[in-house]
């Protein structure tokens, strides 16, 4: 085992997609190959300078979650007792939604997480106990506001390729 690598979990990439054209934003995603609770899953993608996903609109949706079997996105509940939802990285209300028919329902009174899962062929979101551990969808921050300047479209793109490169090394390393 490599020394300091032993206890750093880091994050798995098998898929890389960019919601673009039609998306109101450009957004870049990854989904994680390994498996977190919730929060963890928040923690991750801070650590990797990400954030766990936001699914804003329904061309978000078509474009980010279409081969995904289950994973986290970003939605917590607002309260113990509300059906609002809120995103993590902007503490923005959750306006557009793709809950399945039913959902959410905070059954056991403990599901404040969202995750996407796809059943009977059909995508749609979730809310779930937040302690359940399963894949992950991070997104590189959206700060509102295009990059202009080649050192700043660098900078972002030096930080993804460290990420991927340094993923890439942990495994090979690790079998």
């Amino acid at each position: 085992m490599i020394r300091g690598f032993a206890s750093v979990s880091l994050l798995v990439v098998i898929i890389l997609f960019c919601c673009e054209g039609k998306c109101a934003s450009k957004k870049r995603y990854l989904l994680s190959y390994d498996k977190k609770t919730f929060y963890d899953a928040l923690l991750e993608c801070q650590r990797v300078d990400m954030e766990l996903a936001t699914i804003e609109s329904p061309e978000e949706k078509e474009k980010t979650t279409a081969n995904v079997i289950i994973c986290w996105l970003g939605g917590l509940r607002s309260s113990d007792t509300a059906d609002e939802f809120n995103w993590v990285s902007t503490s923005k209300k959750m306006i557009y939604s793709n809950f399945h028919h039913g959902e959410p329902n905070n059954a056991k009174g403990n599901e404040h997480c969202v995750n996407v899962y796809t059943t009977n062929n059909t995508i749609g979101w979730n809310d779930d106990n937040c302690d359940m551990v399963i894949h992950y969808m991070c997104q590189i921050p959206n700060h509102d506001s295009e990059i202009t300047t080649r050192s700043s479209s660098v900078s972002l793109n030096s930080k993804l390729m460290f990420s991927l490169l340094l993923s890439a090394f942990y495994l090979f390393y690790s079998l």
